[in-house]
């Protein structure tokens, strides 16, 4: 409740739910979030941010400093690669993946991330 950055949110998954720490303080309002489906990375391995455990990470798009939250719209998964997840994904290995937006689609390098929207028609995935 002290940051100025930080949110923390209850993500409920239906079947589980987790604990999120999230830097979107500056650009939503928690009552923006609420109710509302984003894209998530459910197998993170938990860290701790400001000292609470992050259990998963809110995926969004950045352009020229405004943020958009990724929206699933079907069946997410990466062209040309595997739809079963890693078992986990720590923070250092996710900041590894160069996600970006071309011509309003997410890519993972040259890979379409497919079943998300952006309203972003460039940017990158923070």
């Amino acid at each position: 409740p002290n940051s100025d950055k930080l949110l923390k949110l209850t993500i409920d998954f239906g079947k589980f739910k987790r604990q999120a720490v999230a830097g979107l303080k500056p650009y939503f309002k928690p009552s923006e979030l609420k109710g509302k489906n984003f894209v998530f990375l459910v197998n993170l391995a938990p860290a701790k941010l400001a000292g609470i455990k992050s259990e998963c990470m809110i995926i969004a798009a950045e352009d020229k400093g405004k943020y958009d939250l990724l929206v699933p719209t079907g069946k997410i998964g990466l062209e040309g690669h595997s739809s079963e997840p890693a078992k986990q994904v720590s923070l250092k290995d996710f900041a590894n993946y160069k996600f970006k937006v071309r011509a309003g689609k997410v890519l993972c390098g040259d890979a379409i991330l497919t079943g998300v929207r952006s309203k972003f028609k460039k940017g990158r995935v923070v």
